[in-house]
């Protein structure tokens, strides 16, 4: 994470301190009702179209031949890489446009159509997308790596902190920093389409989820006690950071 910020401060450092202190998008209120319908569509994709009809039909015997622990893998990589590329396809222009260039959480996403539909909202969607992906993920698949469950947990939660924490800009004005940081870490989760193991699977499954399963019991406690350290201390940071002094003009940005 220093690594991030440094790389932000350096390339729109001065880019992002000329913004102005806004709300993320409106429909910030509203995400526990976003992440709701995601995982309602998750759980659509999941149950009536890839179990249902569609990876049978692809895969043949190849799927069918799998256990219930790798089959439950094979349907998570299928679910995982979709949403990813979703988001990818989806995220590109409001993050490089907010992030680098002079277009703001406000600015229309598509003025050409007279939409009222702003950078942030779109924002604020796909943030929830992928946290729906990692809370499904914990749910469906039958076996983690310790290492994974404390990432999941920990973005599930940093995420979703840092919309929370933009709903009161007076108390927090670095809130939609922070949440462009949370998104320039994002974008280095969702560029791996499809991962190693993703392109393993589609050609060997049994082989490749075997030894995916094998690595996760074998993962190290210090690795393990690393992440949970780090997820703590960034939640800590979020919710118990002091709070700003009242700010005189709360439409820009006191820097």
């Amino acid at each position: 994470m220093p690594i991030m910020i440094d790389l932000v401060a350096r390339h729109a450092g001065q880019n992002l301190q000329k913004k102005p202190l806004e709300p993320i998008s409106r429909l910030a209120p509203f995400s526990a009702l976003i992440i709701s319908i995601t995982m309602a569509i998750f759980f659509i994709i999941r149950y009536y179209i890839l179990e249902g009809f569609l990876i049978k039909k692809l895969y043949g015997r190849i799927y069918t031949d799998l256990n219930e622990l790798n089959r439950r893998g094979f349907v998570n990589h299928h679910i995982a890489g979709i949403t990813k590329l979703i988001i990818l396809f989806v995220a590109a222009y409001p993050f490089v446009a907010i992030t680098f260039g002079k277009a703001t959480f406000n600015t229309p996403f598509a003025p050409h159509l007279t939409s009222m539909i702003t950078m942030g909202d779109m924002l604020i969607v796909v943030a929830q997308m992928l946290i729906g992906m990692y809370i499904f993920e914990l749910i469906y698949r039958s076996k983690l790596s310790p290492v994974a469950v404390m990432h999941h947990i920990g973005t599930i939660i940093i995420g979703q902190s840092a919309i929370a924490i933009s709903l009161k800009l007076a108390r927090e004005p670095d809130a939609d920093i922070e949440f462009i940081l949370c998104t320039v870490w994002g974008t280095l989760r969702i560029s791996k389409i499809p991962s190693a193991p993703g392109y393993q699977i589609l050609t060997f499954p049994t082989q490749a989820l075997s030894i995916s399963s094998r690595n996760s019991s074998h993962t190290s406690p210090s690795s393990s006690i690393a992440s949970f350290l780090s997820v703590t201390d960034s939640s800590v940071k979020s919710f118990f950071s002091p709070a700003s002094p009242p700010q005189p003009a709360p439409h820009v940005r006191p820097w």
